[in-house]
Protein backbone atom coordinates (compact mmCIF):
# COMPACT_ATOMS: atom_id res chain seq x y z
CA UNK A 1 0.00 0.00 0.00
CA UNK A 2 2.91 2.35 0.56
CA UNK A 3 4.68 1.59 -2.72
CA UNK A 4 5.02 4.37 -5.30
CA UNK A 5 4.41 3.71 -8.97
CA UNK A 6 6.07 6.14 -11.39
CA UNK A 7 4.52 4.91 -14.61
CA UNK A 8 1.74 2.67 -15.85
CA UNK A 9 2.68 -0.99 -16.16
CA UNK A 10 0.42 -1.42 -19.21
CA UNK A 11 1.28 1.60 -21.38
CA UNK A 12 4.33 3.21 -19.66
CA UNK A 13 2.44 6.50 -19.23
CA UNK A 14 3.82 8.79 -16.48
CA UNK A 15 0.26 9.86 -15.53
CA UNK A 16 -0.76 7.35 -12.90
CA UNK A 17 -3.56 7.87 -10.39
CA UNK A 18 -5.50 5.67 -8.04
CA UNK A 19 -9.13 4.79 -8.63
CA UNK A 20 -11.04 3.93 -5.45
CA UNK A 21 -11.90 0.26 -5.47
CA UNK A 22 -15.04 0.42 -3.33
CA UNK A 23 -17.39 3.09 -2.07
CA UNK A 24 -20.88 3.20 -0.65
CA UNK A 25 -23.70 5.68 -0.72
CA UNK A 26 -26.13 5.97 2.14
CA UNK A 27 -29.79 6.12 1.31
CA UNK A 28 -31.96 7.62 4.02
CA UNK A 29 -35.49 6.37 4.26
CA UNK A 30 -38.13 8.97 4.98
CA UNK A 31 -40.98 7.38 6.88
CA UNK A 32 -44.36 8.82 7.48
CA UNK A 33 -44.44 10.96 4.36
CA UNK A 34 -46.94 10.48 1.57
CA UNK A 35 -45.91 8.92 -1.70
CA UNK A 36 -45.49 11.28 -4.64
CA UNK A 37 -48.59 9.95 -6.40
CA UNK A 38 -50.77 10.56 -3.37
CA UNK A 39 -49.54 14.14 -2.99
CA UNK A 40 -50.08 14.83 -6.68
CA UNK A 41 -53.57 13.34 -6.61
CA UNK A 42 -54.50 15.54 -3.65
CA UNK A 43 -53.17 18.65 -5.37
CA UNK A 44 -55.10 17.87 -8.55
CA UNK A 45 -58.34 17.45 -6.59
CA UNK A 46 -57.73 20.74 -4.77
CA UNK A 47 -57.13 22.58 -8.06
CA UNK A 48 -60.20 20.92 -9.58
CA UNK A 49 -62.33 22.47 -6.81
CA UNK A 50 -60.75 25.89 -7.35
CA UNK A 51 -61.42 25.64 -11.09
CA UNK A 52 -65.04 24.69 -10.40
CA UNK A 53 -65.44 27.80 -8.20
CA UNK A 54 -63.83 30.02 -10.84
CA UNK A 55 -66.14 28.64 -13.58
CA UNK A 56 -69.18 29.22 -11.40
CA UNK A 57 -68.05 32.77 -10.68
CA UNK A 58 -67.53 33.42 -14.40
CA UNK A 59 -71.05 32.14 -15.19
CA UNK A 60 -72.73 34.36 -12.63
CA UNK A 61 -70.69 37.49 -13.31
CA UNK A 62 -72.12 39.91 -15.87
CA UNK A 63 -69.84 41.06 -18.67
CA UNK A 64 -69.08 44.79 -18.60
CA UNK A 65 -67.37 45.95 -21.83
CA UNK A 66 -66.34 49.27 -20.21
CA UNK A 67 -64.39 47.70 -17.35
Amino acid sequence: MSETIDKCTECDSPFVFRIPSHFTTMKTEQRGEKKVGETTKGDIEENREILKQMKEEARTKEFDPNA
